[in-house]
């Protein structure tokens, strides 16, 4: 599905949930409700070399349970245990961020 947006020629694309899928394209990426994806570690895995060039990725869900790519992440940034909540965390900030990211996407 796309969306275009012809007054600054911008668009909005939704992908479903699927490594293969992710791959080739390049802009901001948006993984909504992440702790439900099943293939969530290779879907980020997909998505890292798009945001080292330079995107950004938002990792957005309701939680559900303690496994999984979206708990590792949601732990990283500190989080679990934390009741509700939330955190902005730029993935290959190195110099300003409060946490440490890692330099490969597992």
């Amino acid at each position: 599905m796309e969306v275009y947006f012809p007054h600054n020629r911008s668009r909005i694309i939704g992908l479903p949930a699927n490594p293969d899928t992710a791959r080739g394209y390049t802009g901001h990426i948006v993984l909504d409700e992440f702790a439900f994806h099943g293939d969530a570690h290779k879907i980020f895995a997909a998505c890292f070399p798009i945001i080292t060039r330079g995107y950004s990725i938002e990792v957005i869900s309701t939680p559900n349970g303690t496994a999984g790519k979206f708990y590792e992440i949601a732990k990283a940034a500190g989080l679990v245990g934390q009741g509700v909540g939330s955190r902005e965390l730029a993935v290959g900030e190195k110099s300003h961020s409060p946490l440490p990211i890692p330099n490969s996407p597992l």
